[in-house]
């Protein structure tokens, strides 16, 4: 069972140990650096040594509660204005689940996706107040992907637009 929680010390550290030791089985398969910037980007929230309005949460497996499945780059944007915003700036998942195209792994990339934006969503109304939240799509296709599973959110009255690479949720409050 996925959970989503704030990224802290113990678990970065884990998460940091496992990711590398994934990388390090297959090496020709991965872009080093860009994990490692991940980390470290997640290390620099978590010391609060970035932008305050910046934040790092983890999916994990129930199975696995010391090593993160997937990162999440969050930004409160505007957050004292009239009209706030929360944007999802990246899903960043483990090496293992990045490159892989079996579809056990595709269903888990899946229920992560499902579970970031339902507990994005909830920290929209309660700990980064929001009335718009905002996801970044990397590709037309995640993007066709994350709308698709935003659609029943419509009946509840929430807007759902795309600007560009965004998927825009707004109407929150």
């Amino acid at each position: 069972m996925l959970e989503f929680l704030e990224m802290n010390n113990s678990l970065l550290t884990s998460t940091r140990r496992d990711w590398m030791a994934q990388i390090e089985r297959n090496p020709a398969e991965f872009l080093v650096g860009r994990y490692l910037s991940i980390l470290d980007w997640t290390s620099k929230c978590i010391q609060s040594n970035g932008d305050e309005n910046t934040y790092a949460y983890a999916i994990i497996d129930s199975d696995r509660p010391n090593s993160a499945r997937a990162l999440l780059e969050l930004s409160h944007a505007r957050p004292n204005s009239d009209s706030p915003w929360l944007k999802v700036l990246s899903i960043h998942l483990e090496p293992n689940l990045d490159v892989s195209e079996n579809d056990v792994d595709i269903s888990i990339m899946a229920e992560i996706s499902v579970l970031a934006l339902k507990e994005c969503l909830k920290l929209a109304f309660s700990t980064h107040p929001s009335d718009t939240l905002k996801v970044y799509a990397g590709t037309p296709l995640s993007l066709k992907f994350l709308r698709g599973l935003c659609e029943p959110l419509k009946d509840l009255g929430v807007n759902i637009s795309t600007h560009r690479n965004w998927l825009v949720l707004a109407g929150l409050k």
